[in-house]
């Protein structure tokens, strides 16, 4: 549901627990689309993952060559994960090396599914990987 929560400020996104998360940020966070994947995957695993999962499921989704593998997991740990956390979306473990949705990531949802039509006609990724479910 979107909420006009000071009409002077901003719009923003109320997910069903009554979490915020500004329609500015939304749009940020949803801009990349490695982030658009990770929020995909993470909406459907409620529990804790590893950062290697996400990042095997990224490497097989992106078909990224073995030497850049490194390099897309330095990019989650270093950039889309704590861009994510800072957000509210996930709660992001670095020394742990896990990661888990939190419930305003829920809020997102809708422009997901708006942003997977453009992803799957677009996309690098392999057929399959659209929903965010390898």
């Amino acid at each position: 549901m979107i909420i006009m929560t000071d009409p002077d400020r901003h719009w923003s996104e109320m997910d069903s627990h009554g979490n915020e998360v500004s329609l500015d940020v939304t749009f940020d966070l949803l801009r990349s689309r490695r982030r658009r994947y990770i929020l995909r995957y993470l909406t459907h695993h409620s529990d804790t993952i590893e950062l290697q999962e996400l990042a095997d499921q990224l490497v097989a989704c992106e078909e990224t060559p073995l030497d850049d593998r490194e390099r897309l997991v330095t990019s989650l740990y270093h950039v889309h994960l704590p861009k994510l956390a800072d957000s509210g979306v996930v709660t992001f473990y670095p020394e742990q090396r896990l990661v888990e949705p939190e419930a305003t990531a829920d809020a997102l949802l809708p422009y997901l599914a708006l942003a997977a039509n453009d992803d799957v006609q677009t996309d690098e990724f392999s057929p399959g990987c659209e929903s965010g479910v390898g």
